[in-house]
């Protein structure tokens, strides 16, 4: 589901994230080993950075998008969070909904 949303919604989640916030907490993950984080950082620009983040992560299991997925909440992706996980914008329905 996570995988659909995130080549659903590449445009913006390349305008959107920033590489090395990203890598800095996704390098203490086993899910990301080092010697591919440190080919991503090989990229000239934050845009190919992120589009081979993005392209790591779809040809990943479970364990990476579970990785990404938390790397982006402790970032600080909130507005991205909620795009690319449905099922986290149902479970914050309901204090929508309250006035």
């Amino acid at each position: 589901m996570i995988k659909t949303q995130i080549k659903g919604h590449r445009k913006k989640l390349l305008s959107e994230l920033e590489p090395e916030a990203l890598f800095s907490v996704l390098s203490k993950s086993s899910a990301f080993p080092q010697e591919s984080i440190d080919e991503m950082r090989k990229a000239k620009t934050c845009l190919q950075r992120i589009e081979q983040l993005l392209t790591f992560v779809e040809k990943g299991n479970s364990q990476v998008v579970d990785e990404f997925f938390l790397a982006l909440k402790n970032v600080g992706y909130v507005d991205v969070v909620k795009l690319i996980d449905p099922s986290d914008l149902h479970s914050n329905a309901g204090e929508y909904k309250r006035t």
